[in-house]
């Protein structure tokens, strides 16, 4: 038992814990030179044995999934609530000051563009997700603390280039009193699809608008715009402007 962590103690639980690359952490340093000595303290086998278990699921330093996390976070405290309603399923739920950095960020993502580069993208959650620059600048700080990036990152921080775009369709329906709430719902579910695909990498697919179209009760259509997929890098967002739709009788 003591060769698993589960029941190991003392120092075969940090041969445990050397597993992951870790150690145990040192609580007080004490004073060996006093008399008698007073031992040091480290941190309990229990609190030893829950980083063992949380390491592996730890984004790893410099790692794309790291700079994600410190972008959405900013280094703020949330409150943190779990939540477990049905077998199987944790649901870990961060809420951060809403008037706060954090809340402002829609989507965030750190890319290397050279060696020893890194290249932070952020898109907010005003507008069509031009960050302003006391959000970007804020964004600086966070990066510009000594434990956030690895030492040999050069980070650099910039807005999300926005790729405008109009949806305009032409829906034909069958002869009936709904043509007005069909229209409605089409909208509705056009903007909704937009706003999914707001993000870093966004892509708007003319096949998703056609399924979303049908969904609503078109017979026939016609997309005017857009005609290709539209497609964005990872320092890009697509941004509908307008939702058209015309609706006509058969």
């Amino acid at each position: 038992k003591q060769m698993l962590a589960w029941w190991a103690t003392g120092s075969n639980l940090d041969a445990r814990l050397a597993d992951m690359g870790l150690e145990r952490q040192l609580l007080d340093p004490g004073d060996p030179a006093a008399f008698p000595p007073v031992p040091a303290v480290y941190e309990s086998d229990e609190d030893a044995r829950l980083r063992y278990y949380l390491a592996p699921h730890a984004p790893a330093a410099g790692s794309r999934m790291q700079y994600r996390r410190e972008v959405f976070t900013l280094g703020e405290r949330p409150t943190v609530k779990v939540d477990s309603t049905e077998a199987g399923v944790v649901t870990v739920t961060y809420t951060f000051d809403p008037d706060g950095f954090a809340a402002q960020v829609k989507d965030g993502n750190g890319r290397r563009t050279a060696p020893g580069e890194v290249q932070v993208t952020v898109l907010s959650r005003e507008g069509d997700g031009t960050p302003s620059e006391d959000l970007l600048e804020g964004v600086r700080r966070h990066f510009a603390r000594p434990d956030v990036k690895p030492e040999t990152d050069r980070v650099t921080v910039q807005a999300a280039q926005i790729k405008p775009y109009k949806i305009r369709v032409v829906a034909k329906i069958n002869p009936g009193p709904d043509s007005g709430l069909t229209q409605l719902a089409t909208q509705q579910q056009l903007q909704a699809y937009a706003d999914s695909c707001h993000r870093l990498e966004g892509r708007v697919d003319p096949s998703w608008i056609d399924y979303t179209l049908h969904t609503a009760g078109a017979v026939q259509l016609e997309i005017l715009e857009p005609v290709q997929p539209i497609v964005t890098t990872a320092f890009q967002a697509p941004y509908c402007t307008e939702v058209e739709v015309e609706v006509r009788t058969l």
